[in-house]
């Protein structure tokens, strides 16, 4: 699901030290924004956070944000890729913008 070509949480980036459990926040917030575009939000993540984050509900709030920007919901067509899934070359090259991936 995620769109990274090198896992950006994966690629000994100083993200999750060996043996760090939880991760920092950094993970959760970095793999929600990668997965929420294209999330149905069906709640197994909520059920499997050994921290009992409300997922769901931020899944919940971050797709209604992406539903006012593009338009999209996550499932709904199944010939439509999702919009962070779709950017282009030109848009990861806009001046004064730094992207992570």
């Amino acid at each position: 699901i995620c769109y990274c070509k090198d896992c950006f949480l994966e690629a000994n980036r100083g993200f999750i030290p060996a043996g760090a459990v939880p991760p920092d926040i950094m993970f959760p917030l970095v793999r929600i924004t990668h997965v929420m575009d294209s999330c149905v939000n069906c709640g197994q993540c909520q059920d499997a956070c050994p921290m009992e984050l409300p997922l769901s509900r931020l899944i919940f709030l971050l797709n209604r944000e992406l539903a006012g920007i593009f338009k999209y919901e996550p499932g709904m067509k199944v010939d439509e890729l999702p919009p962070l899934r779709t950017v282009t070359d030109q848009e990861l090259s806009i001046s004064g913008v730094e992207v992570a991936f």
